[in-house]
């Protein structure tokens, strides 16, 4: 019986030694998040602050990042604006944003390096959410450890076609928007 239970104990030890260094972080601060597009009359470009991210990163026994073990992003697609109200309402339609207000990304896996225990790369697929279809989508994602802070920043062209978004139309179809466009986030994240 004695075995037992300092097995038991040993076994908590290590459970709880090992959630230890997993530490959550949340923005607190506006999202910076942009996206670039091209039509047959003039490129194009879409932004928004607004939005929510949280993640749980491993971290070491010296603050180092070890990895990225969660990860949820949240933009309401109507927060994105170009500056023109009709750009604007023909995005909304094509996005369909009645029926699918949210544009989501969760993580499904990542990988983390670093050379100097501050600058990492963060190689992860996130299930990306769009229009109602949810889609993996790899991404590169370059982040700066200070502290309790995290600075991450990247970009990723996308071909909205494979989410099933048509490109938008305008004056009478005579000007036409690409189906690629190029997504622009930089964010901070804190604990």
């Amino acid at each position: 019986m004695k075995i037992f239970q300092f097995l038991l104990v040993i076994l908590s030890f290590t459970i709880i030694n090992s959630l230890s260094g997993q530490v959550a972080f949340n923005s607190s601060n506006k999202l910076e998040i942009k996206i670039e597009g091209t039509s047959t009359l003039h490129d194009w470009h879409m932004t928004s602050e607004s939005g929510k991210c949280s993640a749980s990163f491993t971290l070491d026994d010296s603050g180092k990042l070890v990895s990225l073990n969660s990860l949820k992003f949240t933009l309401q697609a109507e927060s994105l604006k170009s500056g023109k109200g009709g750009m604007d309402k023909n995005a909304y339609k094509a996005l369909d944003t009645k029926s699918h207000p949210d544009i989501k990304a969760e993580l499904v896996k990542a990988t983390i390096t670093t050379t100097d225990g501050i600058n990492y790369t963060i190689n992860n697929t996130l299930n990306v959410t769009i229009a109602g279809t949810t889609l993996p989508v790899e991404f590169v994602t370059t982040a700066v450890k200070t502290g309790n802070t995290i600075k991450v920043k990247g970009e990723k062209e996308i071909d909205m076609t494979t989410f099933g978004v048509k490109p938008p139309k305008f004056m009478l179809g005579a000007v036409k928007t690409g189906k690629d466009i190029t997504l622009y986030y930089e964010f901070t994240l804190n604990n």
